[in-house]
């Protein structure tokens, strides 16, 4: 896409240019190019070339939505050359961003470029300048269409089913049509009638292979979704922050309260091992069918914390009984016993038990005499 944003040479547009023109302007239907905005760090070297306005051949709208806001997050906009701009339906910007982790998981639909928005490229067809739209960090609404946003990004429901076909596949089906051979090559004349046609290269020395939670894929992939979660009106959510907080406060009170007040080991580790499993199952659930998305490593994290945190816990209170009844008890009962308390729970207290049973009384003949008589040592 972006190739065609270079000037003409000497004014004039070269072979391959004015054969995209020419294609471009006999098109009867709606067709829509690729542009790119950016926000580029100013230095000494660049700061002439940002925030530059729309030449006065160019009319931003017809391919862009007011920015009622005017704030202007981005700075550099390329676009296709003006000779082509003018007979463009839409122009659709291609950027996306990857999260942290290097996943492309989120787009935004809208880029801020002085009094303007930018369409993202699979929302380009959908929206034009005059039609009433609401934006925000929490929604992009329009018609009948909601699309549900996460910090102002929308979520890509990444569809790899989309029917392809290869420059050589589609090549030979033209020479096939212009040789009149009877096999009509990889697709029949009409097979692309009424549908929506993303042309892109998909090669990875084009830096277009993108990784997301499927593998790599085809950059246009996640255009040709976005534009597909809104003909279907099917949009990934997430449950705001505060639903999140909930589920962690109830999953690690239930792990807390085992731990601490259960003694069973197994028990134990089948109540936390039986939460995070349930959980899982669950969210699994609701993704497939509501497509929601709950927090995974977020929930998982915090339940292993919960759980460490509450056998620290659980320890160190055992350890300050044991002590407490060595300390109290260790000069007059044994250590079998004091263990047999801390291991039951129930300190000793005054009674006994009815039962018949056997005492032995016995003496040292002369003892008292003769202990009279010795002094203690010897005693």
């Amino acid at each position: 896409f972006t190739e065609y944003t270079k000037p003409p040479i000497n004014g004039k547009l070269n072979f391959e240019d004015d054969l995209l023109l020419n294609a471009t302007a006999s098109y009867s239907d709606q067709i829509i190019h690729g542009g790119q905005i950016i926000n580029e760090p100013e230095n000494e070297d660049n700061f002439h070339t940002l925030n530059l306005p729309f030449s006065n051949s160019v009319e931003p709208e017809l391919f862009t939505l007011p920015n009622k806001t005017s704030l202007s997050e981005y700075n550099k906009v390329f676009l296709p050359f003006d000779e082509l701009l003018a007979v463009t339906t839409h122009i659709g910007s291609l950027d996306v961003s990857p999260d942290q982790d290097g996943v492309f998981r989120r787009i935004k639909p809208l880029r801020s470029y002085q009094n303007y928005y930018f369409k993202t490229l699979g929302l380009a067809s959908s929206l034009s300048y005059d039609d009433p739209f609401t934006y925000n960090r929490n929604k992009l609404s329009f018609g009948d269409t909601t699309i549900p946003l996460v910090e102002g990004q929308m979520i890509i429901n990444l569809n790899r089913n989309f029917k392809n076909y290869s420059v050589s596949a589609v090549f030979s089906t033209i020479q096939s049509g212009q040789n009149s051979v009877s096999d009509p090559g990889f697709f029949k004349p009409g097979e692309l009638e009424g549908k929506d046609v993303f042309i892109a290269p998909t090669a990875a020395g084009l830096y277009d292979q993108k990784n997301t939670a499927f593998g790599p894929q085809p950059g246009v992939f996640l255009h040709a979704s976005v534009l597909d979660s809104i003909k279907r009106n099917k949009f990934i959510r997430k449950p705001t922050k505060n639903w999140a907080r909930l589920i962690v406060f109830f999953m690690s009170l239930i792990i807390g309260w085992v731990i601490i007040f259960q003694d069973n080991i197994i028990l134990k580790i089948s109540t936390f091992l039986i939460s995070v499993g349930s959980y899982y199952l669950f969210a699994q659930y609701l993704f497939d069918t509501h497509l929601l998305w709950l927090p995974s490593g977020y929930i998982l994290s915090t339940c292993i914390f919960a759980f460490l945190l509450s056998y620290i816990y659980r320890t160190f209170y055992e350890n300050k009984d044991k002590r407490f009844l060595k300390a109290a008890f260790k000069n007059y009962i044994s250590p079998a016993l004091i263990e047999e308390i801390h291991a039951t729970g129930e300190l000793p207290k005054l009674g006994g038990e009815v039962g018949v049973r056997t005492a032995f009384f016995t003496d040292i003949a002369d003892f008292s005499s003769f202990s009279e008589k010795l002094p203690p040592e010897k005693l």
